[in-house]
């Protein structure tokens, strides 16, 4: 699509289709981008609107996505696109009856488009009915079936409602569309933690920080599997890797304190736990509060 567009880059058919792939590749910023494009050259064309807002929702604005798919739907009442993105920026704004009925309503004008059910499915899962989600994002797939981000969403409820070898199977199914997909080794990682398989957790935790060792999420995770295994030293690797990605994780930080701890390094263990302290308590993180006074208790008794 690239090299389609940088020859003929004025051509909104091929314009809209790269957006939508840059939404499902996350790269929201870039999509807004081709989307300022596509007004420019058809304000009246409804993609662009469409897309517009769409990108909107996922940058965390769906105030500014709501009058953006309004106007969409007033050139073209039709275009289930713009009954999606509206769909997901009433919910996100709390307005949830409004959401279900645009988003039920994108369905019926699309009864065929993975987007509508994945975006209904949404809404039904932010408005407590995760049954229903459940069977929108089975439709998704059912239509389009190489789609990696419905699948995700489905593994994630199917673990809420406790379907964890249903969820751990969906993972495998990523994994056969694209291989070596870090997120998904990750997922795979907390599912088997889940289900108390600690062994092929950690495994597939070290395959996420394989995959993309920039990803502070999988470092964490790794890092709290060595740290479950008494692995202190590994677990430290991991919560400094994690730490230099994210210098602002309270986790990765004070999990390095509690590391040094079991290694026998009580005055680095010690200032690292008290500079987290007082971040934990600014951040009313009172899980983290507790980890860390246990903590400062055990280096107190030990040193």
């Amino acid at each position: 699509l690239e090299q389609v567009i940088a020859q003929r880059p004025d051509d909104v058919d091929y314009l809209y289709e790269y957006g939508q792939i840059l939404i499902d590749l996350e790269n929201y910023d870039h999509a807004l981008e081709i989307a300022d494009r596509i007004l420019e050259l058809a304000v009246t064309d409804p993609r662009g609107y469409a897309l517009q807002a769409t990108g909107l929702v996922f940058t965390g604005s769906p105030s500014s996505a709501i009058p953006v798919a309004t106007a969409g739907i007033e050139l073209d009442s039709s275009f289930a696109p713009l009954y999606s993105a509206l769909a997901r920026a009433y919910v996100d704004t709390a307005r949830y009856e409004e959401a279900l009925n645009t988003g039920l309503l994108a369905v019926q004008l699309a009864p065929y488009d993975a987007d509508a059910h994945r975006s209904y499915a949404y809404v039904l899962t932010l408005s407590g009915a995760p049954i229903d989600a459940t069977n929108e994002l089975e439709q998704a797939i059912a239509i389009d079936p190489n789609r990696v981000p419905a699948y995700f969403e489905l593994a994630f409820l199917y673990l809420a409602q406790n379907r964890d070898e249903e969820a751990i199977d969906i993972y495998n199914q990523i994994l056969a569309i694209q291989p070596g997909n870090p997120q998904a080794f990750l997922r795979l990682c907390l599912a088997y933690r889940k289900v108390g398989q600690f062994e092929r957790a950690l495994g597939y935790c070290q395959d996420a920080v394989n995959a993309d060792p920039e990803s502070s999420a999988a470092q964490y995770q790794l890092g709290r599997m060595l740290y479950n295994n008494r692995d202190w030293q590994g677990a430290l690797d991991a919560f400094e890797a994690c730490s230099g990605i994210n210098p602002s994780s309270l986790e990765c930080n004070y999990y390095q304190g509690l590391a040094h701890y079991y290694l026998g390094d009580c005055d680095l263990a010690w200032s690292i736990l008290f500079n987290s302290l007082a971040v934990a308590r600014d951040t009313n993180a009172e899980t983290a509060v507790e980890d860390i006074q246990l903590g400062m208790r055990a280096v107190g008794e030990l040193c």
